[in-house]
């Protein structure tokens, strides 16, 4: 009978345990990367419902400004504070200069449209332009057509 070196008996013995370890590690391992990939994926899903609120709200604030500029009425007070409102929200809600400008540009347009019609409407002319009574703002201001279409 062949009897085994004390030391293989010993390693024999903790084969078991270091086994055990090795499991207990790899398991702790594996639970700690499948914490981070959701702790990723609930960061990844607040940062899309954060940028599609945002996005709600731009689109809110866009479609504010275009209905309050849409139509101008010259016989009524210019709403000059919901529309600078409405600019103010654009300009809080994009980082975006060329939206900011071309909202600006919505904005004075919608004001200009307005003077141009109320100007007209305070001479008497009941309709400042004639396929409507009122004085559309987006869009481009043709004054030399206005001008033309001036009753004398």
């Amino acid at each position: 009978m062949t009897t085994l070196p004390t030391t293989a008996v010993v390693l024999l013995s903790l084969a078991g345990p270091f086994v055990a370890v090795v499991a207990v590690i790899v398991s702790w391992l594996r639970e700690r990367s499948r914490q981070k990939h959701e702790r990723d994926l609930q960061r990844a899903e607040l940062e899309d419902r954060r940028l599609s609120r945002l996005r709600e709200d731009r689109l809110k604030a866009y479609s504010t400004l275009a209905r309050l500029t849409k139509v101008v009425e010259a016989e009524e007070e210019y709403p000059h504070k919901a529309i600078a409102e409405a600019h103010s929200e654009i300009e809080l809600l994009t980082d975006n200069r060329p939206l900011q400008e071309a909202a600006w540009k919505v904005f004075q347009a919608s004001a200009d449209a307005w003077q141009v019609g109320r100007t007209a409407f305070d001479k008497g002319i009941k309709h400042p332009y004639p396929w409507s009574y009122r004085v559309g703002a987006v869009g481009s201001i043709d004054r030399a057509s206005w001008a033309q279409t001036k009753p004398s």
